[in-house]
């Protein structure tokens, strides 16, 4: 690509810099929202919840609670 012009060291150092930014920026955006809800994990994983996992979900929601956890929001 060199020889044909279409690639130099200085367009792959431009490159990787807009490239690293982007990166940055959206690792940045990530992280300033705030704490996913564990309920998420089972809701928007199945369109109906089996009844086993509606158990699961229910008991690992109930022990979250006592750590500060936003808990089961329907």
């Amino acid at each position: 690509m060199e020889k044909c012009g279409l690639w130099s060291r200085s367009y792959d150092d431009a490159v990787r810099s807009a490239c690293k930014e982007k990166v940055e920026s959206a690792v940045q955006e990530q992280e300033s929202l705030p704490p996913a809800d564990p309920a998420d994990m089972f809701r928007f994983t199945y369109h109906e919840l089996p009844v086993e996992l509606r158990e699961q979900m229910e008991g690992f929601l109930n022990a979250g609670n006592a750590n500060g956890s936003r808990g089961l929001r329907e």
